[in-house]
């Protein structure tokens, strides 16, 4: 692969000097909510949410109250890491409330993190390097809490950056997942269908694609509002599963990001609060 140089005078590393990055992912993450001009696009993507659905549109203060809560959430995700052992226990997407003022308690609407190794990616997870998914999985969990785009206002905004028809889930992935999780030694051309179909709802929403772009600017040890260009993403294409021993739907999600909207992915990855 050819020697890039980002474009960072500050760093003049290159993509592949960036890339797999050994600093922590939260920290990363953290960083760049914490960067004044990532922290205005979170702020302004949230206005224009809250605005374009009538909802508390009315406030004036609907700017100040958006920072306001960001900051509190930031602040908490700061402080610690919820944990569970329980594999039946998949925890409350707080992704899916929608509403960014939406809580009962905040200890309610957090994901916890799964740290059974028996959870439920382990044929997508490389076992030699399990401290280095889970501290991805830590980060991506605790970005739903801030990045609350449960709605299919995010959804269509997303969405945007890729081709949804393209979700590349063989037989052979299908029936090793059915035989894991549902005890079934042989399945049909519905149950396929089926499959697919969750899993596209699944990860073609606001929250999912959100985080797995700031699992991508983590990868290159983004702690700013560094741009991430068309030479990161061929790069990570290649390099992002290997790397980091983790396939959390990132197969899927590279492969749904085409010729045709690549420009639109990193259009949003730079300007959607990530």
């Amino acid at each position: 692969m050819e020697n890039i140089v980002f474009e960072n005078k500050a760093t003049q590393k290159t993509i592949e000097q960036q890339a797999n990055s050994q600093e922590n992912p939260t920290l990363l993450l953290i960083s760049r909510l914490k960067n004044p001009e990532i922290f205005e696009q979170l702020v302004f993507l949230y206005v224009d949410y809250y605005k374009q659905e009538n909802l508390k549109a009315k406030s004036e203060k609907l700017k100040e109250r958006i920072q306001k809560e960001l900051n509190k959430r930031i602040e908490v995700i700061e402080k610690d890491t919820p944990i569970m052992n329980n594999q039946e226990d998949g925890g409350s997407h707080c992704g899916s409330g929608d509403d960014l003022f939406w809580h009962d308690d905040y200890e309610d609407c957090r994901e916890k993190i799964q740290i059974n190794k028996d959870e439920y990616y382990n044929d997508r997870i490389n076992p030699n390097k399990w401290e280095q998914t889970q501290s991805i999985t830590e980060s991506h969990e605790k970005g739903h809490f801030i990045r609350t785009f449960g709605n299919r206002y995010f959804r269509k905004y997303f969405c945007s950056g890729f081709d949804t028809n393209v979700f590349p889930s063989t037989t052979e992935r299908v029936l090793k997942y059915s035989k894991k999780h549902f005890k079934v030694d042989s399945i049909n051309e519905d149950h396929i269908k089926n499959y697919i179909g969750d899993g596209k709802r699944y990860l073609f929403t606001g929250y999912e694609i959100a985080e797995r772009m700031s699992q991508l600017k983590s990868y290159f040890g983004m702690k700013g509002n560094e741009k991430f260009t068309l030479k990161h993403l061929a790069y990570a294409r290649e390099h992002y599963i290997p790397d980091t021993g983790f396939d959390n739907n990132m197969s899927e999600f590279f492969s749904a990001i085409t010729k045709e909207t690549e420009s639109r992915f990193i259009e949003l990855i730079n300007s959607s609060g990530i």
